[in-house]
């Protein structure tokens, strides 16, 4: 007898307002030479109306039925393994709890699921980076005053900390690796879509959930400093029955890159048990 197939991935990218473009051009080749399924998720965006429609008037809700969506086009034939990258994994957790039935196992990736505090590390680091001391002082007063996650601090520091994005070579380990990811978003239906990053942020209201059994494997980049592990694996470990935390060395807030490899060997241990 032939095995039966290894369940299919699905790979919910960072964001908002990105898209899956880097990993179809830095993932996609290195899972079909290992014989594993890779599928894609694209959020709504403007910037590519061939995809999920858009709804400006509750656009989280608009991007997690697109989730919703693409889960169920991408399982029929029986569970997957459902990957959630940074604000992706809210996502994946979500879909993980509302269709365990259709979720083999969940693997995040530096997932950010407390918005107020990722923005808050994100603000403290922009500031850590600038050099005009007077810019740095607002980007900490905003940090230290934010509320909730897309309050009116969050809001205006996030604004001042696009002016120079110079602090995000922090999320790499290695820069060049960060630039090839990055000149992936450079064309124009694949740049930031900034209109769907504020609207999925000021319209996101979720809450963890309770008592999932979906198996999680919580990875986290070693260096990463907008979401360490402290920040994440307590949350999901109030949710989830089973988690396990695991720790790339080598990388910062993008481990499925910059240890690729061990990525994928974890992966081909969950899609075989």
């Amino acid at each position: 007898m032939s095995d039966p197939p290894r369940p299919r991935i699905l790979h919910i990218h960072g964001g908002p307002g990105l898209n899956a473009n880097p990993e179809r051009h830095l993932l996609l080749p290195r899972f079909e030479a290992r014989g594993l399924e890779l599928a894609l998720f694209e959020e709504p965006s403007a910037q590519r109306p061939d995809g999920p429609a858009v709804d400006p008037a509750d656009a989280f809700a608009a991007y997690m039925q697109a989730a919703r969506d693409f889960l169920r086009s991408q399982a029929g034939a029986g569970p997957v393994v459902v990957v959630g990258h940074s604000f992706g994994a809210i996502a994946a957790v979500l879909l993980s709890a509302e269709m365990p039935g259709l979720v083999k196992a969940l693997v995040t990736l530096g997932a950010a699921l407390d918005q107020a505090t990722a923005t808050r590390r994100l603000l403290r680091l922009a500031a850590s980076h600038c050099a005009e001391p007077a810019r740095a002082q607002s980007l900490n007063a905003h940090a230290e005053n934010l509320q909730t996650q897309f309050d009116e601090n969050a809001q205006q520091g996030l604004m001042l900390a696009t002016e120079d994005t110079g602090f995000m070579q922090s999320y790499w380990c290695d820069p060049a690796l960060g630039q090839a990811y990055l000149q992936h978003y450079t064309a124009p239906r694949y740049e930031l879509d900034a209109e769907a990053f504020m609207a999925v942020r000021s319209s996101l209201n979720w809450t963890m959930p309770a008592g999932c059994q979906v198996p999680v494997t919580a990875i986290h980049g070693a260096r990463d400093p907008l979401v360490p592990a402290v920040d994440a694996v307590p949350l999901l470990r109030r949710s989830f029955e089973q988690v396990e935390a695991v720790e790339f060395a080598g990388s910062a807030h993008y481990p499925h890159i910059e240890e690729t490899d061990r990525f994928l060997n974890l992966l081909e241990d969950i899609v075989s048990c």
